[in-house]
């Protein structure tokens, strides 16, 4: 029964390889008080994050979304988790789930409300090394946590695009698939 503004919402994956081959996943329940759906263009607000046309046809469609019922306190939370299969410490973790928040952030407007209780974990199972920096004055695996960071901020959005394209209706929660066509 999860609502995305006024439309189903749903749960959604999306996963990313990085160039040095440590792979980063999200995966995320999307039940918002924010909307993922641009009400100007009537498509997803991080629809250009879209790789091997995995938002299919139902992603590119612009469509009118219907009204947004009134908000109340505790109706609405999205979480989610990212993963990675590179050795993270503690902090590191902790800073890969902040950076995913980014992604919530800009795939749902607006995130973060009064209304939400938006949360990110962030798991990592040790199985790649990061790798070491060159130089003697650079902090050890900050690049290769920022990278795996963005991934997961960028791997957020999309899982939370996917779980919008592909909600099922569920009585009168009317998913984005159903909505009609805009007219302009």
């Amino acid at each position: 029964g999860a609502f995305s503004s006024s439309i189903k919402g749903g749960l959604g994956t999306a996963s990313l390889r990085l160039d040095n081959g440590i792979t980063v996943g999200a995966i995320v329940a999307v039940n918002s008080d924010g909307s993922v759906i641009n009400p100007k263009s009537g498509r997803p607000w991080e629809i250009a994050l879209e790789q091997a046309r995995e938002f299919g046809s139902q992603g590119r469609r612009a469509v009118e979304l219907p009204p947004k019922p009134l908000a109340s306190p505790a109706q609405n939370t999205t979480i989610g988790l990212v993963a990675t299969d590179a050795g993270l410490n503690k902090p590191q973790a902790l800073k890969v789930a902040q950076m995913a928040h980014d992604g919530m952030a800009r795939a749902i407007r607006p995130a973060h409300t009064m209304f939400d209780g938006d949360t990110v974990f962030c798991m990592a199972t040790g199985r790649k090394k990061l790798p070491e920096p060159p130089g003697f004055f650079i902090v050890p695996h900050a690049q290769a946590v920022s990278d795996i960071g963005h991934a997961a901020a960028d791997c957020m959005a999309r899982a939370i695009i996917r779980a919008i394209v592909d909600a099922e209706s569920l009585g009168e929660m009317r998913a984005f698939k159903d909505l009609a066509d805009r007219s302009d």
